[in-house]
């Protein structure tokens, strides 16, 4: 399948699109009821504070644990007064404490001796009533997430995966062992407002390094989430390992391996990947019915004269046969549809999916080679993959590529993205538009 690395050489570039999840905001503080101003000679009070840990804002469903607490206690007309407790509870007793105005709680939270959470806020003590404090801490460290795609055909079977984000003071790595053709990394606490250096490695069944590529800058800022997708790109020259920014939010990261141009060879190399069989009356006129094919290999696939059939196929309104010089770059999706469906690659006339129980068939080779098959219905049955709703796109989740005959794998999403929250369409990229 492949020429000698002599012969052919590919690099690749990863497009890291950093998405920055909703940054938390500063601590929230629910002060006790107002009262009449009270004098601190009046004595002493011992106030219950409780802490919440709050999650960062996205990737994480739950905080993070502690094992220690450091709170101080200060105000202008009193001395600080500093409690430490050595247990991961969120309810503490702070006694003997002045009462007045304006006295400032100051919480960190640790775990090991490393700060993870940090809160602070003013109050007013009272002694005639019990002074309970309510003080919510938000994280001092981000989440760095980030999906990779190895292709169907990469050349060498990948071991072991490794991504390692280091500076002068932190070092956070994960590994994933025997992985998949998708990679999910999910590098938990780490120190935020800073710049970090970032590798991803790859080794083969050998032990040697088959691929790597280095980022020499990346900003976590505090208190984030964020989304690395790294998606290989091929082409064929030779590049440097190195990265170029082309814009704050997207960096090219490199590295080479050989790939070539040629036709499918195997079910499974092409596959169906988002489909639009149902279209409401605002959409025909200018979208239409379309479906989206996505090359999975490394390779630049070749489907000219490849033929989409429904039900068989025979007649033009059940087929439709791709053009000559139909090339699908390796990780991207060609759009089939209709002829005035304004984002298609392949634009057909007469080709019809149909509202009812039916299957389409993706061949090559005149039929004799089937790349990928689809059954699909408006009606729910669990022994259909794909189930059409009239306006909604039925889109494949990127994880799912190799169960995408369980229905699980697909979601439905509106044909317009203006309903953000109710998912959105991809065509022409394999991204997960699910709302999860």
């Amino acid at each position: 399948m492949f020429q000698s690395l002599q012969h052919r050489i590919l690099s690749l570039f990863f497009r890291a699109g950093l998405v920055s999840a909703t940054v938390l905001t500063a601590c929230q503080f629910e002060p006790p009821a107002a009262m009449p101003e009270q004098k601190s000679s009046q004595g002493n009070v011992t106030v219950e504070l409780k802490l919440r840990s709050v999650a960062l804002a996205k990737g994480a469903a739950i905080a993070r644990p502690t094992d220690s607490a450091s709170i101080t206690v200060s105000a202008p007309d009193m001395d600080a007064r500093e409690f430490r407790f050595g247990n991961g509870t969120e309810l503490f007793s702070l006694p003997e404490l002045t009462p007045g105005a304006k006295r400032r709680f100051a919480v960190n939270l640790y775990r090991q001796g490393r700060l993870l959470y940090a809160g602070s806020a003013e109050t007013t003590l009272y002694t005639d009533r019990k002074n309970s404090v309510f003080l919510h801490c938000i994280p001092k460290f981000s989440r760095v997430s980030a999906g990779v795609h190895i292709p169907l055909d990469f050349p060498r079977h990948v071991s072991k995966a490794e991504l390692k984000l280091w500076n002068e003071v932190d070092t956070v790595t994960e590994s994933v062992s025997q992985p998949g053709e998708f990679l999910n990394f999910h590098l938990e606490e780490v120190p935020g407002d800073h710049n970090y250096k970032l590798l991803l490695q790859l080794w083969d069944d050998t032990g040697a390094v088959s691929a790597k590529s280095v980022k020499d800058t990346l900003w976590v800022a505090m208190g984030q989430s964020v989304s690395l997708n790294l998606p290989l790109v091929a082409t064929f020259s030779q590049l440097q390992m190195t990265m170029v920014a082309e814009d704050p939010q997207q960096t090219n990261m490199s590295f080479a391996f050989p790939a070539g141009k040629r036709v499918p060879a195997a079910f499974g190399e092409m596959v169906f990947s988002e489909v639009f069989l149902s279209p409401t009356s605002i959409d025909s006129s200018s979208q239409g019915q379309w479906i989206e094919l996505y090359n999975r290999t490394s390779d630049t696939l070749d489907i000219s004269g490849c033929k989409i059939a429904r039900d068989g196929g025979g007649s033009t309104s059940k087929q439709a046969i791709l053009p000559s010089a139909t090339l699908v770059a390796p990780g991207k999706a060609l759009v089939v549809g209709r002829a005035a469906y304004p984002y298609a690659n392949v634009r057909f006339s007469s080709f019809s999916f149909g509202t009812g129980l039916s299957h389409v068939d993706f061949t090559c080779k005149s039929g004799a080679l089937k790349l990928d098959t689809i059954t699909y219905s408006a009606t729910v049955s669990d022994s259909l993959a794909v189930q059409t709703v009239s306006g909604k796109i039925s889109q494949l989740r990127p994880d799912w590529v190799d169960r995408r005959t369980d229905p699980r794998g697909w979601c439905s999403v509106p044909s317009h993205p203006a309903v953000p929250s109710e998912g959105h369409p991809t065509p022409g990229i394999l991204e997960n538009g699910c709302l999860e």
